[in-house]
């Protein structure tokens, strides 16, 4: 079975770590980023990852600019993004433009997430 990768784009570093420990297995690795921009730099020189653990509010650059920018570029247009985030207005803010393949509210789920992604990554 193919190892597939899975980006955590968290701001707070002990939840990305734990996102990171949470999601890793013997087919799953991940790379986690604090902020959108270090995400993008990542996403612009690495192959793109089965799917994307998205936090919305980030510094330098937010989720919803990277998620934005994301499907404008050509290989990432179709990588799947699962959104975290603690506040409710932000799902519809977000879905009508560039919708995510399932919102989990914050605190996340651990069952709920890992249920999420391995949709995901059966799917592709």
């Amino acid at each position: 079975m193919t190892t597939r990768t899975i980006m955590v784009v968290e701001d707070d570093p002990d939840l990305r770590e734990l996102l990171c420990c949470l999601l890793t297995s013997d087919h799953v690795q991940t790379v986690g980023y604090p902020d959108g921009h270090k995400a993008a730099e990542h996403l612009m020189r690495e192959a793109p990852p089965a799917a994307i653990l998205l936090d919305l509010r980030l510094p330098v650059l937010n989720g919803w600019d990277l998620l934005a920018w994301a499907r404008r570029q050509p290989g990432l247009e179709d990588v799947p993004v699962v959104v975290i985030s603690g506040a409710t207005f932000e799902r519809a803010e977000l879905t009508l433009e560039h919708p995510p393949v399932t919102w989990l509210p914050k605190p996340v789920d651990p069952a709920a997430l890992v249920r999420a992604l391995e949709g995901v990554l059966t799917r592709g």
